[in-house]
């Protein structure tokens, strides 16, 4: 059973596992919160054995714009030490 997340959708049918960037009106735009979503589902799609293959998509019109630029602040770095860790 996948996990439930905030950011990103999961459904599996016949061994393939569907994660989808859930942020429909931020055109999926990626955060920390999305990054660390991420994170979960392809660890679990690594773990479970019923899992074949992972296909990556978007909610709604877009796959994705990319970072999510108004998530960091104006003066700080363009990404967080958490991101960083995220991404490792």
């Amino acid at each position: 059973m996948p996990p439930t997340l905030k950011n990103v959708a999961i459904s599996v049918d016949a061994g393939i596992a569907l994660v989808k960037y859930n942020r429909p009106k931020n055109a999926n735009a990626l955060n920390g919160g999305t990054m660390q979503d991420l994170f979960t589902a392809f660890t679990w799609a690594l773990n479970d054995a019923n899992v074949k293959v992972v296909v990556l998509t978007g909610e709604g019109k877009f796959f994705s714009v990319g970072m999510d630029l108004v998530d960091f602040p104006a003066n700080g770095p363009i990404l967080s030490d958490d991101g960083i860790d995220i991404l490792r």
